[in-house]
């Protein structure tokens, strides 16, 4: 079974839109690597426009991960954000319940609102965004979160 494909940036991604597990392993794997990249590295992990795909729900996803990362971190946001074709016309709730519909129009990131993506307040979470964690552990390879087995197991609430 061959590697999977990591993308180095955000134009990237798109080399992922057509595998069999989606696009989304691939943005996890992005991701993990932008936390942790030194802050002139990030600015070029988001600069360079991805090609638009059939997809409007990714156009829309991949400029708003771009506009949060860069507003999380200072950085410029690429022009190409802001493109219409970035945009939804109809909104998307990343869940499915009818009843969180009020909570994620509350909570979603502004630049996933203004695209009428609605989703938790932070989407792009992952164990790396606040540096190193305790569930991480020292035998992990740089830039790569641990396996499942090498994460402590969880204790029971009292």
């Amino acid at each position: 079974m061959p590697s999977p494909y990591i993308p180095e940036t955000l134009k990237e991604l798109t080399n992922c839109f057509d595998n069999e597990d989606g696009w989304h392993p691939a943005l996890r794997c992005l991701l993990d690597d932008f936390y942790v990249a030194p802050l002139s590295v990030k600015q070029n992990m988001i600069a360079e426009e991805p090609a638009l795909m059939p997809d409007d729900f990714f156009n829309a996803y991949v400029a708003a991960v771009a506009e949060h990362l860069a507003w999380d971190y200072r950085l410029e946001v690429p022009a190409w954000c802001c493109k219409k074709e970035r945009f939804l016309r109809l909104p998307v709730f990343t869940d499915g319940l009818e009843t969180a519909k009020m909570h994620l129009v509350m909570v979603s990131p502004s630049a996933f609102r203004r695209r009428m993506i609605f989703t938790g307040g932070d989407p792009l979470c992952r164990p790396l965004k606040y540096g190193k964690t305790l569930m991480e552990d020292d035998t992990a390879p740089p830039g790569r979160f641990p396996t499942h087995s090498t994460l402590p197991v969880p204790r029971p609430c009292a």
